[in-house]
């Protein structure tokens, strides 16, 4: 997702894909001459088709994503054809419009929170500069700010700008966006209905493989097999299940070992974290928990550990990993960064392929413990 017009990052260990992803697509047009206008076509009949259906269906999050994507398509699009940077510019304010509201909405439930009066100004205050930080991302020079911090990249094109928008915006609303979301997931814990039921889980994994593909260049720069490259994809091989598998091993005795010091030192975070585990296991069948760990797994390490660890690294992505866990305590979301950055070292030293496997075999058995 975050790769511009220049030069990609080093592949990491593992990267090769594998030669049936790239059979399947034709040769790419020679430099200079890019196929950009039935790349375009092709994309928006799938994201008509996907975002459309995630509104019929009721998958919200389908819909979005693939509007999202659709985004993505087009920086890419203008990245590498300039005819194409008038359509970039009509969608590219999105993010920080979006960004901007968002902030503002987080801003005004943290004033109308009962929280402390200093705890309340300060948190409104952070809320205040990420809609500002979202109103200056719209410059270009203070976008390419943000991607030479970010992603080191010293010639930023337009999509390395929508990324950098993206995780900066997310940082900058970790701390009031967590204080916020307290109180909505109290409601949903209240709730008499499960859980899960809230969420699409199947319009969750669709959404974010169009995204990462759509960022990874996907007929807009790269065949099918490049993007899969591009991606950290590959069908798995012996060494990648045996990663999978000393990483599944490592991942279930760091969260023994941190579970058993929150439950003797922090009980009452403990108490709280448990809870909100309970509830996502409650009502869910042997079926719905495969489809969780599948969403899961796949969703978030095609999305974070394929398309934007190889630019951001492994810290920073595991930090935006945990960030996006707001429903846990700030401990939680700590154990969730150590556990990101064990998925980020996987992806490293084999594949996004391998940290899927592992991924999905943790969820699985973390809710069936439940």
């Amino acid at each position: 997702m975050h790769d511009s017009n220049q030069t990609d990052p080093p592949a990491e260990a593992g990267e090769d894909a594998s030669g049936l992803f790239s059979t399947l697509l034709p040769p790419p047009p020679p430099p200079g001459l890019p196929s950009i206008p039935r790349a375009l076509l092709i994309w928006l009949g799938i994201l008509v088709i996907f975002g459309v259906g995630g509104v019929l269906l009721g998958e919200q999050e389908l819909a979005l994503l693939a509007a999202f994507s659709g985004v993505f398509v087009a920086a890419r699009a203008a990245d590498v054809d300039t005819n194409w940077r008038e359509l970039y510019f009509v969608l590219g304010w999105v993010v920080p419009v979006l960004g901007f509201i968002l902030s503002m909405a987080v801003g005004f439930a943290i004033w109308k929170s009962d929280l402390p009066g200093f705890t309340r100004a300060a948190l409104f205050l952070m809320a205040s500069c990420s809609a500002g930080v979202a109103v200056v991302s719209v410059a270009t020079p203070a976008a390419d700010f943000m991607v030479r911090v970010l992603f080191h990249e010293p010639q930023p094109g337009h999509l390395l700008r929508l990324s950098a928008r993206c995780v900066a915006l997310a940082f900058a609303l970790a701390i009031p966006g967590w204080f916020a979301s307290q109180q909505v997931i109290a409601d949903l814990l209240n709730d008499p209905h499960p859980f899960m039921d809230n969420v699409g889980l199947g319009g969750g994994l669709v959404g974010y493989v169009l995204l990462a593909f759509a960022g990874g260049g996907f007929l807009t720069r790269r065949t099918l097999g490049e993007t899969a490259r591009r991606l950290g994809l590959r069908v798995p091989k012996l060494r990648d299940v045996g990663l999978a598998a000393l990483a599944l091993g490592a991942l279930w005795l760091i969260n023994t070992g941190v579970d058993l010091l929150q439950q003797r030192f922090l009980p009452g975070l403990w108490a709280s974290d448990r809870r909100i585990s309970e509830a996502i296991a409650a009502g869910m069948g042997p079926g719905r928990v495969v489809l969780l760990g599948l969403s899961a797994g796949i969703g978030e390490e095609i999305t974070l550990r394929g398309a934007l660890q190889p630019r951001l690294g492994i810290l920073w992505t595991s930090a935006f990993f945990a960030i996006l866990h707001v429903q846990y305590s700030w401990f939680g979301m700590i154990v969730i960064f150590i556990l990101g950055t064990v998925l980020g070292l996987v992806r490293k030293h084999a594949s996004t392929s391998a940290a899927m496997l592992a991924h999905i075999a943790y969820d699985v058995i973390a809710v069936l413990e439940h």
